[in-house]
């Protein structure tokens, strides 16, 4: 079970790099998913392995989960500021 959810975290990751020039804030959204499945499979199975190891890997999963969703709040802020509704409101 624990190499069947590291391929769909891979997976994710790759649906994830397919977007990254087009769209920075679905790019995120997929490697949060992807995050999210490390950690709520990956690292449980880890545990069972090695019990050390998986604490820092989930720190760092966690960090790295901070970060993407603080991402995705900035790039979610950027895009409301900017889209073209908001300018349309403005001309009135």
């Amino acid at each position: 079970m624990g190499l069947a959810s590291t391929l769909v975290c891979a997976v994710l990751i790759a649906l994830g790099l397919r977007w990254i020039r087009r769209d920075t804030t679905a790019t995120y959204r997929w490697f949060y998913r992807a995050l999210l499945v490390n950690l709520l499979f990956t690292r449980v199975f880890q545990f069972d392995v090695e019990q050390f190891l998986a604490t820092v890997s989930v720190l760092l999963d966690v960090v790295l989960l901070g970060l993407v969703t603080m991402a995705l709040s900035v790039g979610s802020v950027a895009v409301s500021v900017t889209s073209p509704a908001t300018v349309q409101t403005r001309d009135r």
